[in-house]
């Protein structure tokens, strides 16, 4: 039923787009910056950072719906998930279609670096 109707005034636009985008921005604030004071508490990077701030995100997930069974059921889910990955960055096991960085340097269409100018004969004004 929420993207059924479609807001006719610009507050009603305002208020949708502000009652999907602010919980969303609320979980990757309280992610990012759960990992990054439990890192500095903990004096390490590790797999159980990244657990409990993927479980304070889904708790974010309960207090959007206001209910009690989504916001574990996403805490679980979206823990479990952020620790898979940060599993399999920390020992090195690749992901999807994830490239070597030797791959990648070798490939100049993955070189997005900023040439200021490429004409011969004149200098490289940085």
């Amino acid at each position: 039923m929420a993207l059924l109707s479609k807001p006719t005034t610009f507050g009603s636009t305002i208020a949708r787009f502000g009652h999907f985008t602010l919980p969303f921005a609320g979980m990757g604030f309280i992610f990012g910056s759960s990992i990054c004071i439990l890192g500095q508490a903990r004096k390490k990077d590790h797999v159980a950072n990244h657990l409990i701030g993927g479980a304070l995100v889904g708790s974010i997930w309960g207090l959007k719906y206001g209910r009690i069974t989504p916001g574990h059921t996403m805490a679980v889910f979206v823990g479990f998930v952020a620790a898979y990955f940060k599993y399999f960055h920390v020992h090195n096991i690749p992901m999807f279609n994830m490239r070597s960085e030797a791959y990648v340097r070798s490939d100049p269409r993955l070189d997005f670096s900023i040439k200021l100018y490429d004409g011969p004969g004149r200098p490289n004004e940085a």
